[in-house]
């Protein structure tokens, strides 16, 4: 894993506050309705983005989070998590929780009396304060007050269901497309080989053998030359892949195998629905949007 020095953090505020100034401050966009330094809020907003765990960040959420600022007349500090493929899981669950634990050392130069802590996120940010909010609960550091999630994915792991289903030919946000972002945040090699140049007896991930990457029967199997003559045997699992690569095409059904037979997306760090009910029962108030 490549290194990171520091975790970003961006302070918003549409007034200043004590403690504020011990801060480096930007320009706002907003201007201030009062010269004075304002006391403390009872009320922080701590807020992490989504983006399918690979793009965006606070600036391109800023759209709505100024807004906010101004119309809670609250603070918000928005983290700017390590994004992958680069810095797959578990860095920015790491990350954001360095950064909520940090909140609560640091209430002061927030211009927060440390009163009452809301957590909110979209999308992958949405799964990424569920899971801030779960290790807090582990690590018997205080939890949030309350959490807000937009749109989240809770359970990562792969399960068929009517909605992703749907999501098959979504013109917007695909299954194909989705699970290319989960690859890359549980570190699966995108320029991987697809498969071997042989086949063995027992086809494995490993040794799987070659499928022709346009469109082929899921009868059909291309050996290699100096195995031509041996005969294959097929699994029901080899099958079935290579009918949704005949389908999906054969990068996307790499992914999902891969997804498949990977242990992380039934970690409830990363699939939060997998945490024990014991955990799940300590949440705070939860918002689903």
């Amino acid at each position: 894993m490549q290194s990171k020095q520091l975790v970003s953090i961006k302070l918003l505020s549409h007034e200043m506050r004590e403690g504020m100034d011990k801060l480096p401050l930007k320009k706002s966009d907003f201007e201030t309705s009062s010269k004075k330094i304002l006391p403390m809020s009872d009320q922080l907003l701590m807020h992490v983005h989504g983006g399918g765990f690979i793009a965006t960040s606070s600036a391109t959420h800023e759209v709505y989070l100024k807004p906010w600022a101004l119309g809670l007349e609250i603070p918000i500090v928005s983290v700017d998590y390590s994004l992958a493929p680069e810095y797959p899981f578990p860095r920015a669950v790491e990350e954001c929780f360095y950064a909520y634990a940090w909140i609560l050392k640091n209430a002061s130069k927030l211009g927060w009396t440390g009163k009452t802590l809301l957590l909110v996120g979209d999308s992958a940010g949405g799964n990424l304060i569920t899971i801030v909010t779960i290790k807090a609960i582990e690590a018997g550091l205080r939890k949030p007050d309350g959490i807000i999630c937009f749109y989240t994915p809770f359970l990562l792991r792969y399960s068929i269901s009517p909605s992703r289903l749907m999501a098959v030919m979504d013109p917007l946000l695909n299954t194909s497309f989705l699970w290319r972002c989960l690859a890359a945040y549980a570190g699966i090699k995108s320029d991987d080989e697809l498969v071997s140049p042989t086949v063995s007896g027992n086809s494995t991930p490993e040794k799987q053998r070659k499928i022709d990457s346009k469109r082929v029967s899921p009868n059909q199997i291309v050996p290699g030359e100096e195995d031509i003559s041996e005969p294959i045997k097929l699994e029901v699992k080899d099958i079935y892949y290579a009918r949704l690569a005949e389908i999906m095409g054969s990068h996307q059904a790499y992914f999902l195998r891969k997804l498949r037979e990977s242990p992380l997306p039934s970690h409830h760090h990363m699939s939060p629905l997998c945490a024990s009910d014991d955990i799940l029962r300590q949440f705070p108030t939860t918002h689903l949007v």
